[in-house]
């Protein structure tokens, strides 16, 4: 997994949260193929100001999905902002892993099976008995 942290905007963001982004999303790398690019941005909204203005935008580019998955979170704090992105970010990637894995082996089960089969009755493939 190829992780990106990012800030952006003008305020500046402290090295410290930049370090703990990446230390949260750097455990899912178990969890993702090897070629996934993950992008982290983060960024203050209202600067100084306060509020709910604390944003982590994820986008990550899987193999084989058909668009970028894209992730927004926003709240008060930076750190809670980033735990809820890594953990909605953790189920998606249980669900491609999940998906891809069975459908990958769905068909060859089903194969093998028709297989045994035609052999324990003896038949060839052209459906010839012998």
């Amino acid at each position: 997994m190829n992780l990106i942290i990012k800030t952006r905007g003008n305020q500046p963001i402290g090295d410290r949260d930049k370090k703990w982004a990446e230390a949260k999303f750097a455990k899912l790398a178990k969890l993702c193929p090897a070629e996934t690019v993950v992008e982290v941005t983060l960024e203050d909204l209202y600067g100084p100001k306060g509020g709910r203005d604390k944003r982590v935008h994820v986008l990550a580019e899987m193999p084989h999905a058909p668009e970028p998955f894209h992730l927004e979170e926003t709240d008060l704090k930076f750190r809670k902002a980033i735990s809820t992105a890594r953990a909605r970010f953790e189920r998606y990637l249980k669900r491609y892993r999940e998906k891809h894995e069975s459908s990958s082996r769905r068909p060859r089960k089903y194969w093998l099976a028709k297989v045994l089969e035609k052999f324990s009755r003896g038949q060839t493939d052209d459906g010839q008995t012998s």
